[in-house]
């Protein structure tokens, strides 16, 4: 079972190579701009958005129906229209953002990312070429112990759709989010900076099926560009609640760790550090430098200005009681093992690749570079976060009110 044993996980991790992960880079020749023009972020009427049911997704679409004039075509698994329109509201109605005036606004695109065409027929993707200005391409399949060819449909053949999409009657810049996970590598605690501009090649493969889906579809991206396609990718840091009420993604990869660590009441005494960013600083981040001519062909990362040590935090949400202890790594890689086994209907077992290879020292993920994020938010009044106590304190209050710090239930 690869779920268990670390020898099977090693083998999942390394069953792809550069060469051939570089031949899944393959942008079919059609996708081009073919010598056209695109209308300027001011114009734009009509957008597309995937993973609007998601947690980034919802806020991505509140801050684009804030243009009255704005339609947002919603690509949702569903039914039928109505359905989707319930699973939208249901998404956005959970993280405290419905108004009812955005009915109006949204027109639903009954699809699915893992379909050819997202599903459509060719006569509604032909409409959609026709009506569409911009492309803001968010939905993905976060998971950290599928294989890369499991996730190629959702991560991969989708962005391969969203540029012909873009590319077919008029030109539309494309927006797509993709992950740190690119530069995630197999020994996780070595050093080093992640620059926005990074040769992905040079990086080499990274760690994991999820990872590796999205540095394909990144490679699909730049190819795009090469060919005269306007667009850009950002790579969010680890996302969380939102500066005012915390509000968190309960069925996130990452809520799963930290309800597992409440679980457990304990973290492992190794120095993490990492970053952690509120959710609406990302999409704020994303609609405003999206929207400069002069983002496209860029990639950004977005994140708080310094590291966390994790660590620390916890030590801030002990001391605003809710006590949390260190205990000797492996001891607490035995604990999280038991856990596990205890809960296993919980998502606990996905973060097991990544425990396994930590060898119980200081767990560093390099350093990022946030220069073109920080040059293209300059002037905005949009500024890059800090963790500090402040926004600890929101966490540790929708922690206690969501129920994530009730005792353990063995």
């Amino acid at each position: 079972d690869a779920k268990a044993s670390p020898t099977s996980d090693e083998h999942l991790f390394d069953a792809i190579s550069l060469d051939e992960l570089k031949s899944e880079v393959a942008l079919d020749e059609s996708i081009r701009a073919n010598g056209s023009t695109f209308a300027p972020a001011e114009n734009w009427k009509h957008v597309f958005l995937t993973g609007g049911t998601g947690f980034l997704g919802a806020y991505l679409l509140k801050g684009l129906l804030a243009k009255e004039d704005v339609t947002v075509h919603c690509l949702v698994r569903a039914e039928d229209e109505e359905d989707g329109l319930r699973r939208l509201k249901k998404n956005l109605d959970y993280y405290q953002l419905w108004d009812d005036t955005f009915a109006s606004q949204i027109r639903i695109v009954i699809g699915n990312l893992d379909r050819p065409r997202f599903g459509l027929s060719v006569e509604k993707f032909d409409e959609l070429t026709n009506e569409l200005d911009v492309i803001y391409h968010n939905g993905a399949m976060v998971n950290f112990v599928y294989p890369y060819y499991a996730l190629k449909p959702v991560n991969v053949d989708s962005t391969q759709d969203v540029l012909r999409l873009a590319s077919s009657a008029k030109l539309k810049p494309v927006h797509f989010v993709s992950s740190l996970s690119v530069f995630m590598k197999g020994d996780l605690h070595e050093n080093g900076s992640c620059y926005e501009n990074a040769n992905l090649e040079e990086v080499g493969v990274p760690f994991g099926g999820y990872g590796q889906s999205k540095w394909v579809a990144e490679g699909l991206m730049r190819a795009a560009a090469d060919r005269g396609i306007p667009m850009t990718i950002f790579r969010p840091d680890n996302i969380l609640g939102d500066r005012t009420n915390g509000i968190l993604n309960t069925s996130d990869m990452t809520y799963s760790l930290v309800r597992a660590i409440f679980k457990m009441g304990s973290v492992p005494d190794v120095e993490i550090m990492g970053g952690i960013v509120p959710v609406d600083f990302v999409s704020d981040a994303i609609l405003h430098l999206s929207q400069k001519p002069e983002s496209f062909g860029k990639t950004f990362h977005l994140s708080s200005r310094k590291q966390s040590n994790f660590v620390e935090v916890f030590e801030m949400i002990s001391e605003m009681g809710m006590p949390i202890k260190q205990t000797p790594f492996q001891q607490w890689k035995m604990d999280y093992y038991d856990l596990v086994k205890r809960f296993p209907d919980e998502a606990f077992h996905a973060f097991l690749p990544l425990i396994n290879q930590v060898g119980g020292h200081r767990l560093s993920l390099p350093r990022l570079d946030l220069t073109n994020t920080l040059t293209g938010l300059e002037g905005s009044t949009i500024t890059c976060p800090s963790v500090d106590e402040k926004l600890v304190e929101v966490y540790v209050k929708y922690f206690a009110k969501s129920g994530l710090m009730l005792p353990v239930d063995s």
